[in-house]
């Protein structure tokens, strides 16, 4: 039984953003970078649960050509998807790694915003 996706706003934008710097950096990389991404959501849509746990009950889904990381939650038949983050963000702050910050939560560091 497949997964429904969905996406916190933040998350779609974050995919938004990937896209479009692949477009202005390297016109036609972002076609495989999107071509990639469809991979990854399908494989997410088919059995979430491959993708390992990071912290609390985010997975951590990863791009395979590219950087960046996919982080979500299952709830129920729908995997709920709240960030894409590139993978220097992860590195730099240290989040979203086992027993660290939730990718909510480091979002709002990276970007110095509250709820």
């Amino acid at each position: 039984m497949a997964y429904k996706l969905e996406f916190h706003p933040e998350a779609e934008a974050e995919l938004d953003e990937a896209f479009a710097w692949y477009l202005q950096e390297s016109p036609g990389l972002e076609q495989d970078f999107f071509e990639e991404y469809l991979t990854l959501e399908n494989r997410i849509e088919q059995n979430p649960r491959e993708f390992p746990l990071v912290v609390e009950d985010i997975r951590r889904a990863n791009f395979h050509r590219f950087p960046y990381s996919i982080f979500f939650s299952i709830e129920g038949q729908t995997a709920f998807v709240h960030a894409i983050f590139h993978q220097n963000v992860i590195l730099k702050f240290g989040k979203c790694e086992p027993g660290k910050t939730n990718p909510a939560q480091a979002r709002h560091e990276v970007s110095g915003l509250d709820d």
